[in-house]
């Protein structure tokens, strides 16, 4: 982790471009590469993991230093919008991270390059009624430690859109901080923000 905080600190670390973006540019069949999923993105990780590699492979090429986990709807809400994915996320998960780790090895040969956990915001939001926060502040709790088993300073993005991250929620302990360790390992989250306006 110091060697990330290092190189933050001396340059701008380029990182990648979503995943979901690139997939939804190919043409892929839903009952062959997404098993039936249709625009799931994250089963990708188990049906197609040629796909996923490859475009961690595309940025890291094109010059990213930082690569993302494909689990930006890996948790088990949202991947329980399909037939028994959210059964799978743990499975999902790890298979995710193993994916960007294999893509990144052989750059990291050669040059500094990481790998960011990605959650995002799902697509039930607590301000909209679709889930009450705690039930959210659960789910996110069991995505950052479900499916990875990260070496102590792994880093994790997160992308949340809604109250529950707002100025870095930190779900273990209630505190709004830009970072946190639990269990040895190191936690940054880097909170989005969906802005709301009215219009009469």
């Amino acid at each position: 982790m110091a060697k990330l905080l290092d190189a933050l600190n001396d340059r701008v670390l380029l990182a990648d471009g979503g995943i979901g973006s690139r997939v939804q540019q190919m043409d892929l069949d839903v009952a062959r590469d997404y098993s039936g999923a249709e625009n799931c993105t994250e089963v990708l990780n188990l049906s197609r993991p040629d796909i996923v590699r490859e475009i961690h492979r595309s940025f890291l090429e094109a010059g990213a230093d930082i690569i993302q986990t494909n689990t930006f709807g890996g948790s088990p809400i949202t991947l329980g919008e399909f037939d028994s994915l959210g059964e799978r996320a743990d499975e999902i998960n790890r298979r995710a991270v193993e994916l960007a780790r294999e893509a990144i090895e052989p750059f990291a040969r050669e040059r500094d390059c990481y790998v960011l956990g990605s959650i995002g915001p799902g697509t039930k939001l607590p301000t909209l009624g679709h889930i009450d926060y705690d039930t959210l502040e659960s789910n996110a709790r069991g995505q950052f430690l479900l499916g990875w088993n990260p070496s102590p300073g792994t880093a994790f993005y997160v992308g949340y859109n809604d109250d529950v991250n707002y100025r870095g929620h930190n779900p273990f302990n209630g505190q709004y901080e830009p970072g946190f360790v639990q269990n040895g390992r190191t936690f940054f989250i880097r909170a989005s923000y969906l802005f709301r306006k009215s219009f009469k």
